[in-house]
């Protein structure tokens, strides 16, 4: 016999049904009350679903005010308000318009230099000198050595990318709106004489009659001698000009008449003028360096990290937040519909930041690198990273809860929506392709590799592991989902992964086991301390977890993050590097103080009514990262400040999470966080320090 709700909620203390135990009070947000909540949440475990029938429930709501940050104290809440300020200024990034070049494999790019002209053998391009760019970490610096016949020698930057550029095979880009081309530009020496010009491809009387596509106007080569200090240049583009189709985004012209001995140039922050602030995009998850191991993530917006930064937008409550909440959500509707390969609901682990349309192809950009380097070889080849073409379930699930969040604040009232939708795709993505189909049950973790092409023939691979973070994400999915559409199927779905998360308890060590590998035995390489803390965040509601690791459905105390979070994963001295920063580690196995996991307990201690211990560690957070002062003279070419505010993914040196990883086949490495502004670890430092479970933002309050 299936037990009633009334069943499951007898014998809770009648505090906890109180709705001041409640985050957003029932009257003032409209949300289920707390024995509402626990009738339609908490009677889930002990159905069959074949027998039991989902519990009418009215769709909680938050649309009032978030709590704010005071409480804090004032040091953490104006870290706070950086905090905040760095995810609008990454956003922003490349919203103020499109980019020729910011950085090395800037996320921003918009034309490429393919082009090349004259004397092919006299220039030289080096796209990450670090000699005193403008802003970021690098500058072009473009070297002219005249030793050829022509005595001549340019690079023009077009659009799209072709390895042997583009001379009017293929359509350019749009630049509407766009009234200059702007940039700083300087010499080595001073006395340098160099050509620059815009637009001009294939058009007479060097037009080719064969290759279909040519640039509206062409603007006569401006001519500038540099001086050793970085001087602003402007180049205005013709008020009548059609920019509908642009291929020549730039072009960079040298002579030996006016250089006879060569010269060495510098470029920097170069970008047209046509902003577009509502334009779809993702947020870059690290602040890059020049280091080499900053390649595969130098332009990749992970999909986990927008999903967490949307989540902290809609914390916000207010109108602002709301607006970037929305570009973040549509942007994640429109990479769902709009994969280069895939129209099954699934995601990528990541997307190349800015702009997320390639206008070449009207499919979402993925992230990589171009080899650009003169001195390197397989010159002119884009390289991308395994991982963030590949597709996790636990990244995914990210997504779904924070388009559900969306759908239910941002489209309140409706019952419907695309954001509601794509949650929907994605989960039917999940269950159809990633169930595991053994006793073991739960799901496995998604699809490893690319898709299928001429040169990768066999298609992804699928993921044998299961992982426990990825099903207590999981699980909080299809709970919301059923909650928002009272189908029983996402009931058992979401029965499902909470079961295989129980399964993974270790009662004589007191912690979750990692998950299972793909035969099955549990992962015992290294115990996270996400895997702990998450749990509670997600189903610490739940009468079937409480008993599972308490032995009582009575609410759970922070004895549970005392008994192991504390004794584990606790560190009080960091590396030498950044000695007094305090907080958390990855894993019992891992290294450094690792500021995201740290924030993540933050916000658990705050769960479990311990907002004293929560803003402790806030506080230590607030320390480690403080805000530097913007130098106002180093800004991006449109104009928009360098990032202080960021939340370092580690300090001082990597933290190491006590696992390995082949990046490479058969080349196992340490899988560490960097010492990094990341997005992540800032986006759940906003959320702890307002008091939001991002679990249950839309849903409930923790």
């Amino acid at each position: 016999m299936c037990p009633t709700a009334k069943d499951n909620v007898d014998g809770i203390p009648s505090s906890m049904l109180e709705p001041r135990q409640w985050k957003y009070p029932d009257s003032a947000r409209g949300l289920l009350s707390r024995r509402e909540w626990l009738m339609a949440s908490l009677a889930i475990p002990s159905c069959a679903a074949s027998v039991c029938q989902p519990q009418s429930v009215e769709r909680a709501v938050t649309s009032a005010v978030i709590p704010s940050v005071h409480y804090l104290g004032a040091d953490t809440t104006a870290r706070v308000r950086a905090a905040e300020m760095y995810l609008e200024t990454e956003m922003d990034r490349w919203s103020s318009g499109t980019l020729i070049y910011d950085d090395k494999d800037s996320g921003g790019a918009g034309f490429y230099p393919s082009n090349r002209m004259g004397d092919l053998e006299d220039i030289r391009l080096e796209d990450s000198s670090i000699e005193s760019p403008v802003s970021g970490t690098t500058c072009l610096k473009i070297t002219f050595s005249p030793q050829g016949s022509k005595g001549w020698t340019g690079v023009y930057w077009t659009y799209p990318d072709r390895q042997n550029g583009n001379w009017g095979e293929e359509k350019g880009r749009p630049l509407i709106g766009a009234t200059k081309l702007q940039g700083w530009i300087r010499g080595a020496q001073g006395g340098e004489i160099v050509e620059l010009t815009v637009g001009g491809m294939n058009r007479p009387p060097y037009n080719d009659p064969a290759k279909p596509y040519q640039d509206s106007f062409a603007v006569p080569n401006v001519r500038m001698s540099l001086t050793k200090e970085w001087e602003r240049f402007e180049i205005p583009l013709p008020v009548t000009a059609n920019l509908d189709s642009i291929i020549g985004g730039l072009a960079c012209i040298f002579s030996r008449a006016y250089n006879p001995t060569g010269c060495t140039i510098y470029l920097d922050e170069i970008s047209y003028d046509n902003a577009d602030p509502q334009g779809l995009r993702l947020i870059r998850s690290y602040t890059p360096t020049v280091d080499a191991s900053n390649q595969a993530f130098r332009n990749a917006a992970y999909l986990y990290d927008n999903a967490l930064a949307l989540l902290a937008f809609l914390s916000r409550g207010d109108a602002e937040g709301q607006r970037r909440a929305r570009i973040l959500a549509d942007s994640l509707v429109w990479a769902q519909l709009h994969d280069r390969a895939y129209s099954d609901g699934r995601w990528r682990n990541a997307y190349a930041c800015g702009s997320l349309e390639d206008p070449a192809t009207a499919t979402a950009r993925l992230p990589g690198w171009y080899v650009t380097n003169e001195n390197q070889p397989n010159k002119g080849k884009w390289y991308e990273d395994q991982y963030a073409v590949s597709s996790d379930v636990g990244n995914a699930a990210w997504a779904v809860l924070s388009l559900l969040a969306a759908h239910t604040i941002l489209e309140r009232g409706k019952k419907d929506s695309s954001y509601l939708r794509a949650a929907r795709r994605a989960g039917e993505w999940v269950d159809a392709n990633c169930r595991a189909k053994d006793d073991e049950g739960g799901y496995r973790g998604g699809f490893d590799g690319w898709e299928k092409t001429a040169t990768k023939p066999e298609g992804p691979k699928p993921i044998g592991w299961r992982s426990s973070e990825h099903n207590i994400d999981l699980y909080v999915c299809f709970l919301q989902l059923y909650l928002a559409s009272g189908e029983s199927v996402w009931r058992e779905r979401a029965i499902r992964a909470r079961d295989f998360v129980l399964s993974m308890w270790n009662p004589s060590g007191h912690f979750f086991y990692t998950g299972r590998d793909p035969q099955g035995a549990i992962n015992k390489e290294a115990y996270p301390l996400d895997v702990q803390v998450w749990a509670v965040l997600a189903m610490g509601h739940d009468l079937v977890f409480r008993q599972k690791i308490v032995g009582s459905s009575r609410p759970l105390t922070t004895a549970f993050l005392r008994e192991w979070v504390e004794k584990q994963c606790r560190l009080e001295k960091n590396n030498q590097a950044c000695p007094s920063a305090k907080g958390y580690k990855f894993s019992v196995q891992g290294t450094g103080v690792w500021f995201e996991g740290t924030a993540q307990t933050a916000a658990t201690y705050q769960y479990l009514s311990d907002p004293e211990t929560s803003g402790k560690i806030l506080a230590e957070i607030a320390s480690a990262n403080p805000v530097g002062k913007p130098d106002e003279s180093r800004v991006l070419g449109a104009g928009v400040p360098i990032s202080v505010g960021g939340i370092q993914a580690a300090c001082g040196e990597p933290a190491w999470t006590g696992f390995y990883k082949e990046f490479e086949p058969g080349k196992p490495e340490k899988w560490i966080y960097p010492p990094q502004p990341h997005l992540g670890a800032t986006a759940w430092f906003i959320l702890a320090s307002r008091k939001v479970n991002p679990y249950w933002l839309a849903y409930s309050p923790i």
